[in-house]
């Protein structure tokens, strides 16, 4: 009988142990090959990336972003949301010339990203106005 019931607790321990196992790796966040593979390169030639990408991004990567300007919050920084986020871009008077844009435009910004412990801000090189279907 002794041997039948540490048989038992035996078969059980490892039964839940495995349970156990399986339910901390379905909780645990995964992140994509690609997300993976972004992290460890710095982009040198201009990739089109979403705003909640940025963060996987070395220091000093060329990106395209494509979405709206929001807000300015001075003469030369703006608020850039696309579906996934919000950032930061510094957008010199030069690049604007006479192109008016409302927050409804969808734009398309090309520049460099500069990233600190804190913050990420897109240094702008290049924006047009992305015509959309009528």
């Amino acid at each position: 009988m002794t041997y039948m019931k540490s048989s038992f607790y035996l078969i059980s321990a490892l039964i839940l142990a495995g349970i156990l196992s399986q339910r901390a790796a379905v909780a645990l966040p995964s992140f994509s090959a690609y997300e993976y593979h972004q992290s460890t390169v710095k982009c040198e030639v201009p990739q089109r990336f979403m705003v909640k990408q940025l963060p996987y991004l070395k220091d000093n990567s060329r990106v395209i972003l494509e979405g709206n300007i929001q807000t300015q919050l001075d003469p030369e920084h703006y608020l850039f949301a696309d579906y996934s986020g919000v950032v930061e871009i510094k957008i010199s008077a030069a690049l604007w010339g006479k192109t008016i844009i409302t927050p409804y435009d969808t734009v398309r910004i090309e520049g460099e990203m500069e990233k600190d412990r804190h913050s990420i801000m897109i240094m702008a090189d290049n924006i047009d106005v992305v015509k959309n279907p009528a």
